[in-house]
């Protein structure tokens, strides 16, 4: 009887142990969820720190934090944490180009397994120390070998004298002319000038402005629209999509074949002539269909058969302009696997 007592007791505290090793766990605790700066005003950054615990009673393992943006950086330290110990969480948002209400977050995965990812978030009410307007030039259609001209407003919000000490543009086509303004030293004229040199393409263009001999810009300006030349051709690339295990053409040959460009004389009264249409992917053939006479032509591409695999070419049109004798248009061809 007395042996079968002590046989039961000593199971019964090997199944303790047993059960209490198996539930030994890490727990990461944040000292907060999210970090609020309110409102900030003339800095470039902002850093804080967020502080964590493990209130488990295993090892705790902190894996590289990920942010929302790459505006933001954080690291942890340590990255081992036995029960009881603690660590930090140190982060740096860059706000140099931000303004208003900003609100990044950064998730730090561990292996506690009742929380694998923790999700911290950081608020903060932008105020800059400049402001330049317009931020965005939506310019439209510029005749191709014109000049154009805009201008912009350079602010120092804390009414010092506004020193843009380097502005850099995108492309050598693109200039600016700083025009300080008599009347107040803490705002800055800017002239931006445009020589539409060059075929007709696309403009995305941008200007970057610094001030007071710092490394980082503390505006950056888009600029967006097209430069047409005698021609207007639509639309500027063909693309091809071809879906797995298709029975060519498939259902709706001319959807799947076809693709149309619409080329116009862009000057008003100027008649155009185009010719030797021409394609550099062999199974694309081109043709020319006059719509209105002299003004408008439908240039049609059709695929007589799908490359084995995804490929990249040009179609090519001549015309009777010496300042733009042939029109050329990329053409994509996405061939999708199973």
């Amino acid at each position: 009887m007395m042996m079968t007592r002590k046989l039961w007791m000593i199971t019964g505290l090997g199944w303790g142990w047993i059960a209490a090793t198996a539930w030994a766990a890490p727990q990461i605790a944040f000292d907060r969820l999210i970090y609020d700066f309110g409102t900030t005003a003339m800095v470039q950054s902002v850093t804080g720190t967020f502080t964590f615990e493990n209130k488990g009673d295993a090892p705790l393992v902190v894996q590289r934090p990920l942010t929302s943006c790459g505006c933001t950086v954080a690291a942890v330290t340590p990255d081992k944490l036995q029960p009881g110990e603690k660590g930090e969480l140190v982060f740096t948002l860059n706000i140099a180009n931000v303004r208003g209400l900003v609100e990044k977050t950064i998730t730090v995965p561990s292996n506690d397994p009742t929380n694998q990812q923790t999700r911290l978030t950081i608020k903060v009410d932008a105020r800059q120390l400049y402001d330049v307007s317009p931020t965005v030039l939506l310019v439209g259609d510029i005749a191709q070998g014109t000049q154009t001209n805009w201008t912009l407003l350079v602010r120092r919000n804390d009414r010092a004298a506004c020193v843009l000490s380097k502005i850099e543009t995108s492309s050598e086509a693109l200039t600016a002319t700083i025009e300080p303004l008599t009347d107040a030293k803490s705002l800055v004229q800017v002239r931006l000038a445009l020589n539409a040199t060059g075929g007709a393409r696309r403009l995305q263009e941008w200007v970057r402005f610094y001030a007071d001999g710092g490394a980082t810009p503390i505006a950056t300006v888009y600029l967006h629209g097209r430069i047409v030349g005698e021609l207007s051709v639509q639309p500027e690339s063909i693309y091809w999509i071809i879906p797995p295990g298709l029975v060519w053409p498939g259902p709706a040959p001319d959807l799947m074949t076809t693709r149309r460009l619409e080329i116009t004389a862009a000057r008003p009264g100027e008649k155009i002539r185009l010719s030797n249409p021409s394609c550099s992917l062999s199974n694309v053939t081109v043709e020319i269909v006059p719509v209105e006479d002299g003004r408008r032509y439908t240039v049609v591409a059709k695929m007589t058969a799908p490359p084995p695999a995804s490929a990249n070419g040009t179609l090519r049109v001549e015309t009777n302009l010496p300042s733009q004798p042939s029109v050329v248009v990329p053409i994509t061809v996405n061939v999708l696997r199973k």
